[in-house]
This record gives structure tokens, C-alpha cells and sequence, in this order.
């Protein structure tokens, strides 16, 4: 490898990482030591409101409805996309054939 390649593979990894930092989601709560030592999560999103638990029912009975009427994965996915618009909420069924709601996060803030 000559030393002209090189440079460019040098300024390309270094203008993506760039790139990366720059773009980075902001808001999604910082790793913080607890008193004992432990790494956790903190920030406003890693807590479920009030609002949430009521915007979840919301997506909840809406997907229910969604499910009930053998709706394809298609508009099962656009109608998800909807709800993290509107509420920052989405919501999926698993295995066990539950339908948990979560928020932006991951933050399970409701189950049925």
C-alpha cells in the first residue's frame, strides 16, 4: 500500500468518525456509577410518565384491533410508525403471544 492510498483510508475512517460523533442520538441518557458500583442507565427517557401509560393503552387497543382483523406485517410496521410519531410509543407481539408496548428506549410500559 503506498502512502497516498493509505492517507485516504486515514482521512476516510477519521471523516466517519466524525461523522458519527456529530450524529450520535443525544438524548438517550448517560451510563452513571451508582453508590455500590453498578453502571446504569440515567436520563428523563429511561423513566415511564404517566402520559406514556396512557398513550399506551391508546397503541395498545390499537394494535389489538389491528391483530384482530389479520392485518398484514406491512400495515402492522406503518401503523408502528405512526405511534412513534405521534406518542414515541410502539408496540409487538411475542412469542408467548403477549402484546408489550414499549417507548423510544426499549422501556417496556405496557404488557398485556
Amino acid at each position: 500500500m503506498d502512502r497516498e492510498s493509505f492517507n485516504k483510508m486515514l482521512l476516510i475512517a477519521v471523516g466517519g468518525f466524525a461523522i458519527f460523533w456529530l450524529l450520535k442520538p443525544k438524548g438517550l441518557g448517560t451510563l452513571a456509577k451508582s453508590g455500590d458500583g453498578s453502571k446504569s442507565l440515567s436520563g428523563d427517557s429511561m423513566k415511564v410518565t404517566e402520559e406514556d401509560e396512557k398513550n399506551a393503552e391508546v397503541v395498545m387497543t390499537a394494535y389489538m384491533m389491528a391483530l384482530d382483523n389479520q392485518e398484514q406485517m406491512p400495515i402492522l410496521n406503518e401503523l408502528n410508525s405512526e405511534f412513534m410519531k405521534e406518542f414515541g410509543l410502539r408496540a409487538y407481539q411475542n412469542k408467548e403471544g403477549q402484546i408489550i408496548v414499549v417507548n423510544k428506549v426499549g422501556l417496556e410500559v405496557l404488557k398485556s
